[in-house]
């Protein structure tokens, strides 16, 4: 017991962490439909863009898909990485029948743990 004690010391801010990250994002995973704020109409089409654009093989920086198929350049405004995540994650997922929706509520999730670390670490 004396060996498991410094251990659960060690461990048990990561523990609170992530009970109150997954508390904070309950509703998230509740509710039907996506979070309404701001740009998440755009950041959500972009995100179904990038997975289109994966299962179809398409690396072109111009989305054939959004805008009724005019041409939109695909990294505008914000970095593709986190669309880029959400939508390979979305794809690893889609063999157990979960939906993009479902990996974008995820990746938020796993967004806030991670930045609740850093700050506690910091």
């Amino acid at each position: 017991m004396e060996r498991i004690k410094p251990l659960l010391y060690k461990i048990f801010p990561y523990l609170v962490m992530l009970v109150f990250s997954v508390f904070a994002c309950y509703l998230l995973f509740m509710t039907n439909g996506y979070p309404n704020g701001d740009d998440s109409d755009y950041h959500f089409a972009n995100i179904y863009d990038q997975y289109l654009a994966l299962l179809e093989g398409n690396s072109s920086p111009i989305s054939p898909y959004l805008a009724s198929g005019i041409g939109v350049g695909k990294q505008l405004f914000y970095s593709p990485i986190p669309h880029l995540v959400i939508a390979i994650i979305g794809i690893n997922l889609s063999v157990f029948n979960v939906s993009l929706l479902t990996s974008f509520k995820v990746v938020l999730l796993l967004s806030v743990y991670i930045s609740g670390i850093f700050m506690y670490r910091f």
